[in-house]
């Protein structure tokens, strides 16, 4: 089956980069259960009645758990947002779940954080289990484990994939190796870079 869009790190359900509609076929992944929840009650208001796999998991390069640095705060909306001010911090905190361990500490942020271990699939997991023959944009953003959910894809060569790509070293550090080998791994599957940012690596397969 043909997928509009696979967004790997759904969060609360903004930033999917594409255009979709209730009647496409999308598959949503969020590992957080406080935040799947929110998800669940934002695509569900935003788009009624819509043709969506929401799944309360993590995606790496293996299947089995995986252990994560959660931020132990209430998630940011208009009712905390006093609580958040009044810790100076940024609504976007709730977003920094990682595989690093500092990940929230290395943002200089004084956060408590909780450990957990969630069940973890690849790609080609979900690729196998929900049928899916065709994607056409496939987003990670997964706060530096990009590179692992990526190298779990094999099976289908999404049209677009944009990765974030800020963290793919550690947490803000400059792009190296692990991301030149990302880069060449795509490009040996046919991808070029369409565009790259501070944030994410925008790749489109040109080779069929």
């Amino acid at each position: 089956m043909y997928y509009k869009l696979v967004k790997i790190g759904a969060h609360k359900g903004g930033d999917i980069h594409c255009n979709i509609s209730s009647t496409d076929r999308c598959i949503f992944v969020e590992p957080v259960k406080e935040i799947y929840e929110v998800l669940q009650t934002n695509l569900n208001r935003d788009y009624p009645n819509n043709n969506f796999v929401l799944l309360n998991k993590a995606v790496s390069d293996y299947n089995g758990k995986l252990k994560l640095y959660v931020p132990d705060i209430p998630l940011y909306n208009k009712e905390v947002e006093p609580w958040y001010i009044e810790r100076e911090l940024v609504n976007w905190v709730d977003q920094l779940t990682s595989v690093y361990e500092n990940h929230v500490r290395d943002h200089i942020l004084k956060v408590p954080v909780i450990q957990r271990e969630v069940e973890c699939v690849t790609l080609d997991y979900l690729i196998d289990i929900h049928q899916v023959s065709a994607i056409e944009t496939l987003v990670t953003d997964t706060e530096g484990n990009d590179h692992r959910v990526l190298r779990g894809l094999s099976k289908v060569y999404p049209d677009n994939i944009v990765f974030e790509n800020k963290h793919i070293e550690g947490t803000n550090k400059q792009l190296g190796n692990t991301y030149k080998s990302t880069i060449k791994r795509f490009k040996q599957m046919g991808y070029r870079v369409d565009r790259e940012d501070s944030e994410d690596t925008y790749l489109k397969r040109h080779c069929i």
